[in-house]
């Protein structure tokens, strides 16, 4: 039986259209990638897909000396994107596990002469205008080798960038108010291995900046 409805009829039928969501947010959906921990403990951070990392347990494991490979967990905060059906939790925490390979006699600088070795520590960076450190000031290349490259791993604010050209690491951002902390490491591609700073702190507070070009 069908039901007419009198569009002159004082009454009239109010609707609301659903919310979408995208379901629950898990650790699938964030999609960590590319998690290791190198043979002297550096941990790499990992790339994410959807969500933001907030904290998480480690930055560093100690070196790996006997012989086998060591399985290393490191528990990360997520800040969850609005849209989930969980949005209202706020974070979740993901577990991601890498084994770190032992640290071979060629990859030990005392062993290997050729290695990069670190000296010194690099200071918190406070200063609004203090964008560069001059790396050459704390690596030192091995006896007849060189320093192949840096790498840096920022684990902290996404608005926060790195780069290295040369022996120079620029450190920038275009917010107001963002911190992070870093740290720097030294290979030598040829001998397989590298030197690694201290973790240091970037803040940028007060107002915003921009790099000079």
């Amino acid at each position: 039986m069908s039901t007419k409805i009198n569009a002159r009829s004082p009454f009239f039928i109010e609707a609301t259209e659903p919310t979408a969501t995208l379901g629950i947010f898990d650790c699938t959906t964030a999609n960590l990638l590319n998690f290791a921990v190198s043979s002297a403990g550096d941990v790499t951070e990992p790339g994410i897909s959807k969500g933001v990392i907030i904290d998480r347990t480690a930055t560093s494991f100690a070196e790996n000396t006997s012989g086998s490979a060591i399985p290393r967990s490191v528990t990360y905060t997520i800040q969850i994107p609005t849209g989930f059906s969980n949005t209202s939790a706020g974070t979740l925490t993901c577990v991601k596990t890498a084994n770190q390979p032992s640290r071979t006699a060629a990859q030990n600088p005392p062993q290997n002469a050729n290695c990069p070795t670190f000296s010194g520590t690099i200071p918190a960076i406070t200063n609004l205008t203090s964008t560069t450190v001059n790396l050459a000031t704390y690596f030192t290349a091995g006896t007849g080798a060189t320093i192949s490259g840096y790498s840096v791993q920022n684990y902290g604010a996404a608005a926060i960038s790195t780069s290295v050209s040369g022996n120079t690491l620029t450190i920038a951002t275009n917010s107001s108010c963002a911190t992070t902390t870093l740290r720097v490491t030294a290979f030598n591609s040829a001998d397989s291995c590298s030197a690694i700073s201290n973790i240091f702190s970037r803040c940028f507070f007060g107002r915003s900046f921009k790099p000079k070009r």
